[in-house]
C-alpha cells in the first residue's frame, strides 16, 4: 500500500472512529437522563467510570443476520 493511500485510509478510520465516540457519548447521554429521571443514584463519579470508546455494537465485517420467516409476502 502507498504512503498516500495509507494516509488515506488512517485519515477515513479517524472520521470513523469519531463518528463512533460521537454517537456513544449521545446515547451515554440519554441512557443517563433517562436512568436519573427513574430516580436511581448515579453519581458523577460513577459516570467518570464509564468511556465513549465503546465498540462491540459495530459489525465491522459487514456480515448480517435477518430473520428470513418474518418477511411477509
Amino acid at each position: 500500500m502507498a504512503a498516500r493511500e495509507q494516509t488515506q485510509t488512517f485519515s477515513a478510520l479517524a472520521v470513523l472512529h469519531n463518528v463512533v465516540v460521537a454517537r456513544n457519548l449521545m446515547t451515554l447521554e440519554s441512557v443517563v437522563a433517562q436512568i436519573r429521571a427513574e430516580c436511581y443514584d448515579l453519581t458523577d463519579e460513577a459516570l467518570a467510570l464509564t468511556t465513549p470508546l465503546m465498540r462491540k455494537h459495530i459489525n465491522p465485517f459487514g456480515r448480517y443476520h435477518f430473520d428470513l420467516s418474518r418477511i411477509r409476502d
